[in-house]
């Protein structure tokens, strides 16, 4: 940061006289941590997807509700909040990010509220989870709505005054979003649910555009969601235009994508970065997943990276988190019979609650013995869940060694070689690696 000036006084006015406003909370170097004024209080947002070929029912939102056995019994709370948005286009075929019409609003809030699917579907998981685990009457898990695009050339009359609105004008863009909130509560009130609560609208476009007069319309929309006694929030993709003017644009909390999951080429420096920019703009971190990780070992590593990185960078306590999940592939993950499969289950619970551990402990030394000019083979672990991946950490000083990620290793002495001679070696549990490990060999 350069800043440049003179020395001269002649007409200085102080800042608070000169016309020019202080901004306040832009760089806080915080990450967005929960709070009982924030979002509900949730700390773990789940993004439970739906759409016109996909309706969330009881069965399939009961592993994001509830942390389950092996056995799919209860065992504590997982999310605690639920985002409820879109996947598909709307029925009118506009996507999520450009618009709908008041048939889409309408086909919107009948399906959020259908009986035995969407949020009534939660409501009953819930019920079901509070019950099974004794939790309090009073406990609620959280949810939330999606507001979406406004950029749809014929959306209809919203308000029934008989003219249609023009989504080229900031008044109609804003009363048409006013008036979907309206259809919100009055659904919400037709609805009193024991067991979740409604705590705030999420902006589902991904990116900003000032060009398009998102500044003025954001910032409408929120007094208008303030006005009816909610919250606004939004989670942009990586660096997405606007990422770090969240709050001048409105929003209460802003969540911001790493965008490393999907694609190999994808460098690992996004999540690091991701990391840095949310704690210096008071944001929070988005933990993704794509179902390759169920098949493929490269995009299972990165999907622990994302949570092994959260100890690292310090974004795994006390601070909020929004899960892409995919629509069901991850929560299937809970009778997954494959270890490492349950395994991004169980550490995803780990994480949310803050225990999660990525260093394994250091294995017991082992010992044994090797013939003088000949290769020595063996095994560092007798596992077989495909858990543990081994790798070499120092040489021998007489010798070579290959260490295979099943912990299989073959040892070749120096040529004349006999004495004791050793090396070590590092294992990870799909996580982090140990400290390094000791194989003494006496060569014979």
């Amino acid at each position: 940061l350069e800043v440049f000036g003179n020395k001269k006084l002649d007409g200085a006015v102080s800042l608070a006289d000169s016309g020019y406003s202080t901004g306040t909370g832009m760089l806080t170097n915080s990450f967005l941590a929960p709070s009982e004024d924030l979002l509900g209080g949730a700390s773990d947002i789940y993004l439970a997807y739906h759409g016109t070929k996909v309706e969330r029912t009881v069965e399939d939102l009961m592993p994001a509700v509830a942390y389950l056995d092996t056995d799919g019994n209860p065992v504590d709370v997982m999310f605690d909040g639920f985002l409820f948005l879109l996947t598909g286009s709307m029925p009118s075929g506009y996507a999520g990010h450009e618009g709908y019409t008041v048939s889409d609003v309408d086909w919107l809030i009948n399906t959020l509220f259908k009986e035995g699917r969407n949020v009534c579907a939660l409501d009953e998981a819930a019920g079901l989870v509070k019950e099974r685990l004794g939790l309090p009457d009073d406990y609620k898990y959280k949810y939330y709505v999606s507001l979406y695009g406004l950029n749809s050339t014929d959306p209809g009359d919203i308000d029934g005054d008989g003219v249609k609105e023009n989504m080229s004008v900031l008044a109609d863009r804003v009363k048409f979003t006013e008036e979907v909130i309206k259809r919100f509560e009055k659904a919400m009130a037709e609805h009193p649910f024991e067991n979740i609560k409604f705590c705030g609208y999420y902006w589902y476009h991904e990116s900003l555009d000032d060009a398009n007069g998102d500044m003025q319309l954001l910032n409408a929309i929120s007094d208008v969601i303030h006005a009816h006694g909610s919250q606004f929030f939004w989670i942009p993709w990586f660096k997405a235009y606007g990422y770090s003017l969240w709050k001048e644009h409105g929003f209460d909390a802003a969540c911001m994508q790493p965008n490393y999951m999907f694609k190999l080429e994808a460098p690992f420096s996004n999540i690091h970065e991701c990391a840095s920019l949310a704690k210096r703009y008071g944001m929070c971190v988005e933990i993704e997943f794509c179902s390759n990780a169920m098949t493929d070992q490269r995009y299972r590593t990165r999907y622990m990276q994302y949570l092994s990185n959260g100890v690292t960078e310090g974004y795994m306590k006390d601070v909020i988190h929004m899960y892409y999940l995919e629509t069901t592939s991850f929560i299937e993950l809970y009778k997954s019979t494959y270890l490492p499969n349950r395994a991004m289950y169980d550490y995803t619970y780990q994480f949310i609650k803050g225990t999660l551990v990525t260093v394994p402990d250091a294995k017991d030394p082992i010992s044994g013995k090797a013939e003088a000019g000949k290769i020595c083979k063996g095994n560092l672990t007798d596992d077989e869940t495909g858990m543990l991946s081994f790798e070499v950490d120092s040489s021998p000083k007489h010798g070579t060694v290959t260490i295979n990620l099943d912990g299989s290793f073959a040892y070749y002495p120096d040529k004349g070689y006999t004495g004791e001679d050793s090396f070590t070696y590092r294992y990870s549990e799909q996580l982090d690696y140990s400290a390094p490990c000791v194989v003494n060999i006496t060569v014979e």
